[in-house]
């Protein structure tokens, strides 16, 4: 791209932005504006993208949520407004990659393109963890709706979710186990080869530690359940007052179970291959 058409798609950019912060008079007006800027946005170059945010100026009154390390970023509050607006009424699953598709995708690609856009994005959608006793796909915020994405049957949106949580917590498989539940990520971990422990591409993002473990986060942590991502209060185990003689009867039953499943086609057992993805197994035992 040369330099003449780095300045037409920033000054695209610059009038996007300033329509973005359009008010309406009508609410569905409004809501046909920014679903036709998303849309335009997808097709900007990423390195033309900075103009949507910029620094504060001294005589600008805006509210906290509205502005992040001295930066303006009223534009990404108004499109996360935008994404949460899609998600009342949470639309149908059949509908879900028309409605969705598009402001995921563009939030991805604003969240890669810049380290200011990316924290942004970051603090409003995965703040510091307080509620850690309720699994991560329960409840009405953006972090909940997400994570209940994850499980989608359209594949697409499902993608689309687990890349855009990835990407705020810098591909760092840790961190996304800790927001989504590794139960949740799953899915994303086996497509990505990520099942043994790898992290994605770390290299593209700063060393800076962004994490910012609550008290309560911490007074919990030792019984959070890594895969369904909440504390969980202890339980006493089922074989404590089991002999080793019922704890092997119950294991050979176990194995003769499962065995029976997958010689009837109902399951196939995998284990973790060495790059990271399932690989199917001929036995239980392997």
């Amino acid at each position: 791209m040369d330099e003449e058409e780095e300045c037409h798609y920033s000054n695209l950019v610059s009038v996007l932005h300033d329509l973005l912060l359009v008010n309406t008079e009508e609410d569905d007006k409004k809501f046909d504006l920014d679903a036709h800027i998303i849309h335009l946005l997808l097709n900007i170059p990423d390195e033309c993208l900075k103009p949507l945010i910029h620094p504060l100026q001294e005589d600008e009154d805006i509210t906290n949520d509205m502005k992040y390390e001295q930066y303006n970023t009223s534009t990404l509050h108004e499109i996360l407004r935008y994404l949460k607006s899609r998600f009342v009424p949470e639309p149908e699953v059949k509908y879900q990659n028309e409605i969705l598709s598009p402001v995921l995708s563009v939030m991805i690609k604003l969240a890669k393109s810049d380290r200011i856009m990316r924290k942004y994005f970051r603090l409003q959608i995965l703040p510091p963890l307080r509620d850690i006793h309720t699994r991560p796909e329960q409840g009405n915020t953006i972090r909940n709706c997400l994570c209940r994405l994850l499980t989608s049957p359209i594949t697409q949106v499902r993608d689309l979710a687990a890349d855009l949580i990835f990407v705020l917590c810098k591909e760092n498989v840790g961190r996304m186990i800790k927001y989504t539940g590794y139960g949740n990520a799953a899915g994303m971990f086996a497509t990505r080869g990520l099942l043994n422990g790898a992290n994605g591409d770390t290299e593209n993002y700063s060393s800076a530690s962004e994490d910012s473990e609550t008290e309560e986060y911490n007074e919990f942590k030792h019984g959070i359940n890594p895969v369904t991502g909440c504390y969980q209060e202890p339980k006493p185990s089922p074989t404590a007052n089991m002999t080793e003689e019922q704890k092997e009867y119950e294991a050979m039953k176990l194995v003769e179970l499962m065995d029976n499943l997958t010689r009837k086609g109902i399951v196939r057992p995998c284990r973790i291959g060495a790059d990271g993805k399932p690989e199917p197994i001929e036995h239980v035992l392997q």
